[in-house]
């Protein structure tokens, strides 16, 4: 069954979604250089196709499981603010979707 469903898909452009899965070293707190490692993470996708890209979640200022750290408070920032409005700009001129989690 499934051999006669595959044999009858047509795959076009407009039915295939690329997507493109980031996970990287991040800067421990630096938004700045994070945001930097971003940018270039979605002008790398643009060019290979992608028209999704997922980014972890804290990727911005980077991750830890310590219930007690204040960085990520320090860090925080309204959506949209100002790391969200550089993303979306830079994902709109490049056609993609930028999804990344938060806690």
């Amino acid at each position: 069954m499934l051999e006669l469903f595959l044999s009858n898909l047509v795959f076009s452009k407009s039915n295939i979604l690329t997507v493109a899965c980031i996970n990287f070293r991040t800067s421990w707190g630096d938004k700045a250089k994070n945001l930097e490692k971003i940018e270039g993470y979605i002008t790398a996708a643009a060019k290979r196709g992608a028209d999704l890209i997922v980014f972890p979640e804290l990727a911005l200022t980077g991750y830890d499981v310590e219930e007690k750290v204040m960085m990520h408070r320090e860090n925080a920032e309204t959506v949209p603010g100002p790391s969200t409005t550089e993303i979306a700009v830079l994902t709109h001129f490049r056609q993609l979707v930028f999804r990344s989690s938060c806690k």
